[in-house]
């Protein structure tokens, strides 16, 4: 009984003194706030716009030409590091862009395009919250595809919705 309590102790001892060479791995995570629609002409007329998933793909609210999209994007490497945001959509159809303060600028490498909607995150980021707006240019339908690396070996993430404009 004492010789199993003594290898069970220096096992015991030897597990927990083993360090690994690599931080936990995890999926990076992109969160959307609720969208609000402002409509052109009026800028007291506003929408809460509502998400519905149809064949494997989230359709937001119908939005008229003109009207104003915003929302918020969080982005999360969790206990990894942001590396890079970028979001997309169909040129044309959508004027997609960031709303991004000078807070921002302190994370972001100097080669970010914010203009074109791609952000580089300076090493020791592992978390954002990035405003963005779109206008409505035209009827039709645009899918807007997001997409975040980060260091985990899971990276890329990504997240895509389509808007329909009537």
């Amino acid at each position: 009984m004492k010789r199993l309590i003594l290898i069970l102790s220096v096992a015991a001892i030897a597990f927990t003194s083993c360090k690994t060479n690599s931080e936990p791995q995890f999926t990076p995570q992109i969160y959307v706030s609720e969208m609000v629609a402002w409509h052109t002409g009026d800028i007291q007329s506003h929408d809460t716009l509502r998400v519905t998933f149809i064949d494997n793909e989230h359709i937001i609210d119908t939005v008229a030409v003109g009207d104003t999209v915003r929302f918020a994007v969080l982005i999360n490497a969790v206990t990894n590091q942001l590396t890079s945001f970028t979001a997309k959509t169909d040129a044309g159809v959508l004027d997609l862009k960031m709303k991004l303060t000078s807070e921002h600028s302190v994370a972001l490498e100097e080669s970010s395009n914010p203009d074109n909607c791609e952000l580089y995150f300076k090493p020791g980021y592992g978390a954002a919250t990035i405003p963005m707006e779109y206008i409505a240019l035209k009827s039709g339908s645009a899918k807007v595809t997001m997409t975040l690396s980060t260091t985990s070996e899971f990276s890329p993430g990504t997240l895509s919705f389509r808007q329909p404009v009537e």
